[in-house]
């Protein structure tokens, strides 16, 4: 088991990214040199953007999906993690932070976790490593379900009507089609 680690680089010019990845990789520095066995280092940090199919590659290789934001984010990364596991049928586990938007979205279907609380990530984590593959398989099947709940379409039409509700006029015929 290894715990891979994706961080793009932040746009340039942010200081405190630059501090916050410094201090990160200075932690995975520390942990691999004390966990480390042989070959194997228990992270695997890959500090770049990577080209999609790549992407799709770490995605099917994940058994578990942890998504920790502490504000809404990761939104799209999160459906094509369940959309590549689902699509090849894989079962991965998606622990999700309650604070992303799709946490609204997937509510409980996802093992969900607080990223402010250490102890919170640490037994959502062991929930997702200890899941039965019975019960995997039913809950990515139950995640793609909610996934496919609302096409784009009628999420686009939701928002266009809202904005005419905002404005005072009533949306037009086009957008309730």
């Amino acid at each position: 088991m290894r715990f891979r680690l994706v961080c793009p680089p932040p746009e340039p010019g942010i200081r405190s990214y630059e501090t916050t990845r410094v201090e990160l990789e200075q932690a995975i520095t520390t942990l691999n040199a004390r966990w480390s066995a042989g070959e194997w280092q228990p992270v695997e940090y890959i500090p770049r953007s990577l080209p999609f199919t790549e992407v799709m590659d770490h995605y099917l290789a994940a058994d578990v999906f942890w998504v920790t934001s502490l504000a809404d984010g990761m939104n799209l990364t999160v459906q094509e993690y369940l959309t590549a596991q689902a699509a090849s049928g894989h079962a991965g586990i998606l622990v999700l932070s309650r604070h992303t938007g799709v946490a609204q979205r997937l509510g409980n279907a996802a093992v969900l976790t607080d990223p402010c609380h250490p102890q919170d990530l640490v037994d959502a984590l062991h929930t997702a490593l200890t899941m039965p593959p019975s019960h995997r398989r039913a809950n990515t099947a139950n995640l793609i379900r909610l996934l496919d709940a609302a096409p784009p379409s009628d999420w686009a039409r939701a928002v266009i009507a809202a904005i005419a509700d905002q404005a005072g006029h009533p949306p037009s015929p086009r957008s309730r089609q």
